[in-house]
């Protein structure tokens, strides 16, 4: 998985971007020894210093993430770092995220439904069974493979469960009334998240609704 290793894929003269965030995009790309696709989420490091990101906290989310194998999580299989941004080559869903499957529908039937729940939960259970909560559970962080299978993603926000803890993050929608109140909180929190989930999944929209969306 050297970086050396892997090509962009191009679409016309442009590269193919799967998906953008506040800190970069993520593209597809091409191992050049076996040909297999990968996802490479970029992250400029002008734009994670400009939001306060400190260069602990990547390094922090790189190896958590590097040592979740669980068929229900997104690979991490390596990264690469130079002067402008850091580099995570990780595991190609093909059919993108599981919040662009719920807006294109008109509805999901409930075993639909149930199977993706099912497959978002046994990796909470995952994270939590190893002393980690997720804190930014949604659509937009569960992405689907080729087989139709659920693959969490996006583990910025993820820490370890030593101890209750009073940070602001996650988005709003999602968050448990602990973290809303700013009150201490434990993993549980994530439970409340799955919950919004469930719901979303049978409805195709929110129980709760915002004016707008913040981490922090």
């Amino acid at each position: 998985y050297e970086f050396t290793n892997f090509e962009k894929i191009r679409k016309g003269i442009s590269t193919y971007i799967l998906g953008t965030g506040a800190f970069g995009e993520v593209y597809l790309a091409r191992n050049k020894l076996d040909n297999k696709l990968f996802a490479i989420k970029q992250m400029e490091k002008a734009k994670l210093s400009a939001m306060g990101i400190k260069t602990e906290q990547i390094k922090h989310e790189i190896q958590i993430h590097m040592k979740l194998i669980h068929e229900n999580i997104t690979r991490l299989y390596s990264y690469h770092e130079d002067d402008n941004a850091y580099y995570l080559i990780m595991e190609y869903a093909e059919k993108g995220t599981l919040f662009n499957l719920i807006q294109n529908s008109k509805g999901m039937t409930e075993e639909k439904a149930f199977k993706y729940f099912i497959q978002v939960a046994n990796a909470v259970y995952f994270l939590h069974n190893n002393n980690l909560m997720h804190r930014d559970l949604k659509p937009e962080n569960c992405l689907i493979d080729s087989s139709d299978n659920i693959k969490l993603c996006d583990f910025g926000w993820t820490v370890e469960c030593n101890k209750n803890r009073v940070t602001f993050c996650g988005t709003y929608e999602y968050m448990a009334p602990e973290i809303i109140k700013e009150l201490p909180y434990n993993k549980l929190i994530d439970s409340w998240s799955l919950g919004v989930l469930l719901y979303e999944l049978i409805h195709s929209y929110s129980p709760f609704r915002v004016n707008n969306n913040k981490s922090g």
